[in-house]
């Protein structure tokens, strides 16, 4: 997260909700890996799983995980 320029202590989100749901129009395919929003937006691994567990924790996305793989994948509800 960014540095709030008016207060030192706070920090401002630099990546939305919004922003992720953005990278399943990007990226080709029915699923992607929290790698791929990593690499799309230029956040950490660490942001772009906690976004995608947000989006997942509002119905938003789907998961399966198999060994250390995790696919991520629009919900049916966020694809009408």
């Amino acid at each position: 997260m960014a540095e709030d320029d008016s207060h030192p202590t706070r920090f401002t989100e630099q990546y939305s909700t919004d922003d992720v749901r953005a990278v399943f129009d990007e990226i080709p395919g029915p699923a992607l890996i929290a790698a791929d929003v990593r690499d799309e937006l230029g956040c950490s691994r660490d942001t772009a799983r906690n976004k995608l567990g947000e989006l997942h924790a509002e119905g938003v996305v789907e998961t399966r995980e198999k060994g250390r793989v995790t696919l991520w994948w629009l919900a049916e509800e966020a694809n009408q």
